[in-house]
Parts: C-alpha cells; sequence; structure tokens
C-alpha cells in the first residue's frame, strides 16, 4: 500500500507515478487521481481544463495539510508552469510543438554503439571476475588463520594464567 504525496491518501497500485525523489533516494508516490490532475495541469490544450486541475490539486494538499517542503517546492514549480502555460494558450501565444518537443527530450534514447558493451569488455570483466574470487579465497585463509591463532593464543593464556 503507498500514500499519496500530494493527498496523503493510502492507494494500491503496482507502478505508482513518482512525482519526486527524496534527499534519501525514496521515491515520492502520487495516486493515480493527483497524476491525473497533473497530466491534465501540464498537458491539456484547454485552459479551464488546465485552471480546473490546478485547483484540485491546491484543495487536495490544503485538504491533507500537506507540509512536507519537497512536495510543496515541486508542486508549486509544476502549478507556476501549468499556470503560465494556461495564461498563454489562453492569449493564443502558446506553441504546442514546445509540447512535442518536450516529449522528444523525455524519451530515452538509444544507447550510442560506442558504449555497448563489447566483446573484449565481457573478457575482461570475466578475468577480473576470476582473479577476484582467487584473492576472496585467499583472504578467507588468511582471516580463518588470524581467527584460529587468536582463539589459540587466548586460550594458551587462559590455561597459563591459571594452571
Amino acid at each position: 500500500m503507498k500514500n499519496c504525496s500530494i493527498c496523503h491518501l493510502n492507494f494500491e497500485s503496482e507502478e505508482p507515478a513518482v512525482l519526486t525523489m527524496s534527499g534519501f533516494g525514496n521515491p515520492r508516490h502520487i495516486c493515480p487521481s493527483c497524476e491525473k490532475d497533473l497530466d491534465e495541469a501540464t498537458l491539456s490544450k484547454e485552459p479551464e481544463v488546465i485552471s480546473a486541475a490546478i485547483e484540485r490539486i491546491g484543495k487536495k494538499m490544503q485538504n491533507a495539510n500537506n507540509d512536507d517542503k519537497l512536495i510543496l517546492d515541486v508542486v508549486s514549480g509544476i502549478i507556476e508552469n501549468a499556470t503560465e502555460r494556461g495564461e498563454m494558450i489562453k492569449n493564443g501565444v502558446y506553441d504546442f510543438e514546445n509540447d512535442e518537443a518536450q516529449e522528444d527530450a523525455d524519451a530515452p534514447e538509444e544507447v550510442p554503439e560506442e558504449l555497448l558493451e563489447t566483446e573484449e569488455d565481457k573478457e575482461r570483466d570475466r578475468r577480473e571476475k576470476k582473479a577476484n574470487e582467487k584473492l576472496d579465497k585467499f583472504m578467507n585463509w588468511v582471516l580463518w588463520g588470524v581467527l584460529v591463532g587468536f582463539i589459540g593464543y587466548t586460550v594458551y593464556w587462559i590455561i597459563s594464567r591459571f594452571f
């Protein structure tokens, strides 16, 4: 069960949307309802829909008494951008090609050929793994030897002190 970062409602989802990441790398999830409102606020082409979505988000945060600074900062930034976008659409000066360019920028690119792992890289990784396994085995024997020596010395010390 997940907790929505905006409205604080619990929800079930296998892959919930992530609003942002905390300083410790923990994802801040949002429920499908808040995700829909954010999508409408940022992607809609109608100013009325944008302003209604912004209003719903604000009411949800107010009702949840949301005081998380990170969430407030992120949502405030989203709302500011959505408000500006809505005003530009309302005034007829917004270029919708910006949305398509943003979607293209967000899409993952293919890994360039020069960054793909080659057979030589795989062979080098295999050799390094084999060398590390040998080193680990050697260090384990050394550690066991030191441990056995310490235990032997402790037993000798106890016996020599009391007998």
